[in-house]
């Protein structure tokens, strides 16, 4: 537990939260949560009720696209996927989907999920040139860590650009989501308080950014 923020994370079950509402909730009583908003947190910017983190929802139709289909679009998705080096292994362990849905048809969606397994994002890739390249939840992005129940974060980090890049560079990645990391997001906090070693793999166009 960090005595000054009060963010918490248990390194044998991977529990983690960014005060201890949760602990309490679990451990104490109505009243000792009710003392621990008042006096650490504040009613005015704090609800014990509510989640901290907007979660995103995956189309309805959601289908995994390592499990074979008839679906012209799927096989176009597929087709796609495979010349960006991915193999079917690959589709199976991120958990690669598609969708009929009109918003996402024609798109390869590539899901993320956080520390305790659930969805915290997902980008959906358009497999057609033109148009609007990516589809991405409304949701604010230095809140995420992609994937971050894949990290460990006692080992060496590297962070890249994309969340396709990711896939390619192997094990321990990080993609964040663009070519800056803001010392406000969760992914640099976290790296802090880790003392996590990280290694800078953006594109070729950004190496005096990642030197920087």
């Amino acid at each position: 537990i960090n005595t000054k923020n009060d963010l918490n994370q248990c390194w044998v079950c991977g529990w983690s939260a960014r005060n201890l509402s949760p602990l309490i909730k679990k451990h104490g009583t109505p009243e000792d949560l009710r003392e621990y908003v008042q006096n650490f947190i504040g009613k005015e910017r704090f609800d014990p009720g509510e989640e901290t983190i907007a979660r995103p929802k995956l189309p309805d139709d959601f289908k995994l696209l390592a499990i074979e289909s008839t679906s012209p679009m799927q096989r176009r998705v597929l087709q796609y996927v495979f010349s960006r080096g991915l193999t079917r292994e690959d589709l199976w362990r991120y958990r690669f989907g598609t969708s009929e849905e009109q918003s996402y048809y024609n798109r390869v969606i590539f899901p993320s999920f956080d520390a305790g397994g659930y969805l915290n994002y997902f980008v959906a890739r358009s497999v057609e040139p033109g148009g609007l390249r990516y589809k991405n939840p409304p949701v604010d992005r230095r809140e995420v860590i992609f994937n971050e129940m894949y990290i460990d974060w006692s080992k060496e980090l590297v962070l890249c650009e994309g969340a396709f890049d990711a896939v390619k560079c192997g094990e321990n990645v990080v993609p964040i989501l663009g070519n800056r990391l803001s010392p406000r997001s969760r992914l640099f906090c976290r790296i802090v308080e880790n003392g996590t070693p990280v290694v800078i793999a953006l594109d070729n166009d950004m190496e005096e950014r990642a030197a920087s």
